[in-house]
């Protein structure tokens, strides 16, 4: 039986079939010059289909914009609408400017590719003293740690010297030099460039990149137009209660800023519907800043991708020299994974440059990477050989509707004329019968416990990770709950064998194993979180055990 959703007040129809894959992941300008009423008819289905509040598209050909045009609205319910020059939230797009500020700092002679990161910070450690030493920052722009850790996902407050700290703590997933995504070497990455340069990653960005591209609605942290009392300040933390969402919560509510959105289980009055679209909170999370945290709109973004189209050159001035733009954009490792095959006649992804993903679509080559964060989704596909490139942004979370970089693929059809059918475009819009979007409770945390646990009130108490930080165990209504900070909390349902679940309040409920540990004298001593899970994703980031130590 298909999932419902609730129509909302932006009036849209709710029926469709998810597309179930990942995909990558100033000037003179003719903007919507040319006519593309295909183009529109078809992001309409698809936002009417998937419930997308507000997407915004650029297209850039020859060092030109030749199609920029905004759909729908800022934030569900209100009038204000999404035109170009509206920003949102660009996620791990953001990957490719931290890699293009590197080699910025290579071509001042600050930084080598392949000298060891060490070098630049040398009170960096990984938990492999062999990595420690031969890591190079090469390695850290291509992914090929074979690390990634989830620092950012349950504790507020930190900043890129946090995960530099932390990444000591984190045990490898792989074997070194193959390719591992990796917000915490993005990360490490930022760190570089903040002290090869004297400056911090934001300054740097803003004076070497945004500035210079003339992008006047694009922001490298969220404290440009929010106050950090309304922000929410890791992956899993919740807003304090009685603070202001959306639009309200802007300082200056007439910015041109989308909210960020998604798809949340329909109350019980509410017949019908499994689910309806919610305006979620802002947040942001220093310690991987570098990794996803920018702010863009469509026509900015155009003239960065001008800029690499154009090998560093913008408007006749160079940014960043020709020789580390081959370097930016040219494999560096093997990528095993198709991210096109959802889309009839799509190509594939060859391998992970630095910042950018590189392959092929429809035997065109490509340069591109996607983009989600919670409440967004972004695509940036560059065509090297045709000379043109595009932006889709928009204000739905990414694991509710993959679809930006589908709305990329259809673009670049219209723009490199190719014919796409009618059937075509319904097979691409169609969604699996059991497509349930992030927001959906995980089925451990409905499962019925098998054998005794622990009471509440053996297991309350403080404890430390080495890895992250404090956590409390509390009694609420004489059940635990697992604090890792006052808006960051899981609830503790009992699993089999005496282990529990905690299942983390909030709009995306996530859910970990965890094992209490004891003593001789069969006292409670400590616990084991995200014991067994596999696989770096905002959902499942543990790829390894952390060790729990009782202090009260």
């Amino acid at each position: 039986m298909r999932n419902k959703v609730m129509g909302g007040s932006t009036g849209f129809s709710r029926s469709a079939k998810f597309l179930g894959a990942i995909l990558l992941a100033a000037g003179s300008v003719a903007a919507s010059a040319a006519p593309a009423k295909d183009v529109d008819t078809f992001i309409d289905a698809l936002m009417k289909e998937w419930d997308i509040p507000g997407v915004s598209v650029a297209v850039v050909k020859d060092d030109k914009i030749i199609f920029a045009r905004g759909y729908g609205v800022r934030q569900a319910g209100r009038p204000e609408r999404v035109d170009e020059n509206t920003s949102f939230g660009i996620g791990s797009v953001t990957k490719s400017f931290n890699a293009t500020a590197a080699a910025m700092v290579v071509d001042d002679g600050k930084v080598g590719w392949d000298k060891p990161v060490i070098d630049y910070i040398p009170s960096l450690q990984f938990s492999d003293p062999w990595i420690t030493q031969h890591a190079t920052v090469r390695d850290l722009a291509a992914h090929r740690l074979g690390i990634d850790g989830f620092l950012s996902y349950f504790v507020r407050g930190g900043d890129l010297d946090s995960t530099v700290r932390g990444a000591r703590y984190i045990v490898p997933q792989a074997a070194f030099g193959a390719f591992t995504y990796s917000n915490t070497g993005t990360t490490i990455l930022g760190k570089v460039i903040e002290n090869a340069s004297g400056q911090s990653w934001d300054d740097f960005v803003t004076s070497r990149i945004i500035r210079p591209l003339g992008m006047k609605n694009s922001y490298s942290t969220e404290y440009s137009f929010i106050d950090q009392a309304n922000l929410a300040t890791c992956w899993l933390c919740a807003l304090p209660a009685g603070r202001p969402v959306g639009i309200d919560a802007l300082k200056d509510p007439s910015a041109n800023v989308s909210v960020p959105h998604g798809l949340v289980p329909a109350g019980a009055s509410e017949a019908g519907a499994e689910y309806k679209l919610q305006v979620l909170p802002w947040r942001s999370d220093r310690s991987v800043f570098p990794a996803g945290m920018l702010h863009s709109s469509a026509r900015d973004m155009a003239q960065y991708v001008r800029l690499h189209l154009a090998n560093g050159l913008y408007q006749g001035k160079r940014l960043v020299s020709e020789a580390q733009m081959r370097q930016l954009h040219s494999a560096q490792v093997l990528m095993t994974a198709d991210y096109y095959s959802h889309y009839p006649e799509g190509g594939s992804t060859i391998g992970y440059a630095m910042g950018w993903q590189t392959g092929t679509y429809k035997g065109r080559r490509t340069v591109s990477h996607g983009g989600g964060r919670v409440g967004y989704n972004a695509n940036v596909v560059m065509f090297p050989d045709d000379n043109m490139g595009i932006v889709v942004l928009q204000n739905l979370d990414y694991q509710s509707a993959f679809t930006a970089a589908t709305i990329s693929l259809r673009v670049a059809d219209h723009f490199l004329n190719i014919p796409v059918s009618r059937e075509t475009e319904q097979k691409i819009i169609a969604r699996p019968k059991d497509w349930k979007p992030v927001s959906a409770r995980p089925a451990e945390c409905d499962a019925t416990g098998s054998g005794e646990t622990p009471s509440a009130a053996d297991i309350a108490g403080k404890y430390h990770s080495d890895l992250l930080g404090d956590a409390e165990i509390v009694v609420e209504n004489g059940r635990p709950a697992l604090v890792f900070e006052p808006t960051s909390v899981a609830d503790l349902v009992p699993a089999r064998r005496g282990s529990f679940t905690a299942c983390f309040r909030g709009y995306q409920p996530a859910a970990y194993p965890v094992r209490f540990t004891y003593d001789a004298a069969n006292k409670i001593i400590g616990f084991v979180f995200a014991e067994g899970l596999h696989g770096i994703s905002p959902l499942n980031p543990a790829s390894q055990a952390v060790d729990y130590v009782r202090v009260q």
